[in-house]
């Protein structure tokens, strides 16, 4: 749970790295649309279910922050990562949005997206030193 939890934070945390790094215009800050976003929704609900023993003695805010702090050490961490899938997956063709597996709703309400295989991730993640298999059953 906690990796889905860094995960779903990585986007901002991209979106803002590369603004930084590239001058342009910073992403809205959590105030006013990372809070109600549909990704900040569901990460808080798994953060809610988080075991007492995980929680310690902090509560869910300071987790949230923590959580939040780690995302963005693997975004500076594996910056040249992120840049390579993000490049990889612009260079696709748009498609019909496909459903999810779970059963739950896209965050965004478009009727086509772009998308890199489980396969071509794990290998744009090798050819940059990270590890990465991927199983074709999730």
């Amino acid at each position: 749970m906690e990796r889905v939890i860094v995960a779903t934070f990585a986007g901002f945390k991209a979106q803002k790295h590369f603004c930084d790094e590239s001058s342009h215009a910073p992403p809205p800050d959590y105030t006013e649309e990372i809070i109600p976003s549909p990704d900040w929704r569901e990460a808080r609900k798994l953060m809610c279910k988080l075991s007492n023993e995980y929680m310690s003695d902090e509560n869910v805010e300071a987790v949230q922050r923590k959580l939040e702090n780690r995302s963005e050490q693997l975004v500076n961490q594996n910056w040249q990562a992120v840049k390579t899938l993000a490049a990889t997956l612009l260079a696709k063709d748009w498609e019909p949005l496909k459903p999810l597996k779970s059963g739950d709703q896209w965050s965004s309400h478009g009727t086509t997206a772009k998308y890199v295989t489980g396969e071509e991730a794990a290998n744009i993640l090798g050819r940059c030193g990270i590890p990465a298999v991927c199983d074709p059953a999730y």
